[in-house]
Formats: C-alpha cells, structure tokens, sequence
C-alpha cells in the first residue's frame, strides 16, 4: 500500500523480517520506496525495473538489489508465472553483523548485476534463492532459521564479490567514471580501488569531523584532483556525500523509539537539530519524526 510521498508500508508474513513472492507479482507497480531491501531475480527476458531513474532490462537469472530508501518502479512484467523471484528482507539482519555493516559501502555499490558476469555467484544467488522458497512452501522445523541462513548464505557469497580484485574490474567495466581523468601511468582500476576505500572510509566513519584535506591525504590525491575524482566517481560533492552518509546513519538510529530526535541528530554527525531536520526533509522527502513512525509501523 502506498503512502505519502510514495513510501510502501510492507506488511511481512507472520512478523517475520523476510518476504517472498513468486506469484500474482503486477505488470507495472508505480514508484515507491520502503525502509527494507529487495532483491529481484529475474526468471524470463525483458522485466524492466527501475532504480533511481535508470531503467534496466533484465535477462533470465540477471539479478536486481535495491537498497532501503531507493525509489524504484516496476516499468514492465511480462506475462508469465512466475516471472521472478522477489525477496524483501529487513536490512538490519545484515547491518547487525559487523563484517557486513563494514563492508556496507561496498554492497551498496552492489545493484544489477547481469547473468554471465561471475557465474559461480550468480548459482550460488539463484540456488540459495530456490531453497529459500522450497523451504517456505514446507513444513519443515525451524524454516523461517532455515531461510534466514540461506540469505546469510547468499549475502556471504556477495560479501566475498565485492571485496574482490574481480569486483573493481566489474566496477570498472560498468560504472567508471573517472576513466578521463586517468593518468597514463596510472591504471584505472588502481583508481577505482582507492575511491572505493576512501569511500568506504567516510561511510564508517562519517560521524566524525574528517575533512575534504584529509580524505585526500587518506587516497593519496591532492586536494584538488581528489575533490575532481571523487565528484565523478561518487556523483556528489564532498559535503553533499558524507551528508548522505550522515542520514543512512541516522536513518539506522531512528528505528530505536528510545532515543530522541535530538540524541539521533548528534550521534549521526549533525551539528545541531535544525542542520538535522533541514537535511532530511532535502535529501528524504520526510522528516525524520514522519520518518520514524513509518519504520516502527512496518515494524
């Protein structure tokens, strides 16, 4: 069901943090976005989602991550049954585990990813995915263990993905944008990597003050081309990234209803409650009073 400013209250089976679909799934589903991931494996050609604005046409088994806060649209279901594999799961069970909630940049950057490119993860993905609905339809004991360990199972397999050498080419491959700006003597991969590290550093530690000098120094740029990289590579500038991070922390702080609106403002990094309240209203759509009482409904 959707709501204001096109949030989905999700309604989980049993209060249990894992939905899956493969039947009755729409032809279009207008956008929308939630507080909980979905991972969508395609089962037939030409299913097109999209994330964020950009379209993308799936072929059979090429996979789909959205990541919680993603405005996303079913543009195109073809007939047929099923034609997907849809999996809506409570981020949290992976945030809670600290190897995950470290590498979480990482994963982030993990959204399509096409059937061919990695064959040994994409059969891992696709089988754990069918067990996890094979154990759904069954009376075993302890299924909702069961599939919970199975995307434990999965996500590992992702989590090795892309903390790997063949992760960066991928990168490189699909979403580079900083191939201009690339000495030659400097690989571009070699670029990528740093990016992504200095990245994955401010999304860890984005509650700290780490200036824009100091993230350079951390990459090993200048002032000037890292600040040139890093808007190419990431899209924003300085400020507005670790603003961002900043808020997907906040947005982790929200869900516990015992801390105040103020404690969750400074603990994420902000200054002072009106910086707080003007950038979530910007970069959320909501504020993070409307925001908190959405997640604990789904909840």
């Amino acid at each position: 069901m959707l709501e204001k400013n096109n949030f989905e209250n999700i309604r989980f089976h049993n209060d249990y943090p894992i939905n899956l679909t493969s039947t009755c799934l729409p032809e279009t589903f207008p956008e929308h976005w939630h507080n909980y991931a979905e991972m969508i494996i395609s089962l037939q050609e030409g299913i097109r989602y999209s994330i964020n604005n950009t379209v993308f046409t799936l072929n059979t088994h090429d996979i789909l991550l959205i990541h919680p806060g993603e405005l996303h649209s079913l543009v195109y279901n073809p007939p047929g049954t099923p034609s997907y594999l849809l999996i809506q799961f409570d981020y949290s069970l992976l945030l809670y585990m600290t190897e995950f909630k470290k590498h979480q940049y990482w994963l982030q950057k993990f959204r399509y990813f096409p059937n061919g490119e990695n064959s040994a993860l994409t059969d891992t993905i696709v089988t754990c995915a069918h067990e996890m609905f094979a154990t759904d339809a069954s009376d075993l004991p302890f299924k909702d263990t069961r599939i919970c360990c199975k995307l434990y199972e999965m996500f590992i397999a992702i989590g090795e993905y892309v903390t790997s050498e063949q992760f960066i080419h991928f990168l490189d491959n699909h979403y580079s944008s900083v191939k201009s700006t690339a000495t030659k003597g400097t690989h571009q991969s070699e670029i990528t990597q740093k990016m992504i590290d200095v990245c994955s550093y401010l999304s860890q530690n984005c509650t700290e003050n780490i200036s824009l000098d100091d993230a350079a120094d951390y990459a090993g740029f200048s002032r000037y081309h890292f600040s040139r990289l890093f808007k190419e590579f990431t899209g924003l500038s300085y400020v507005e990234f670790i603003t961002k991070e900043r808020l997907n922390r906040a947005c982790e702080l929200l869900a516990n209803a015992t801390l105040s609106i103020t404690d969750v403002a400074l603990m994420s990094g902000f200054a002072s409650i009106s910086t707080f309240n003007r950038c979530f209203l910007k970069y959320r759509k909501d504020t993070p009073s409307s925001f908190r009482a959405k997640y604990l409904q789904d909840k």
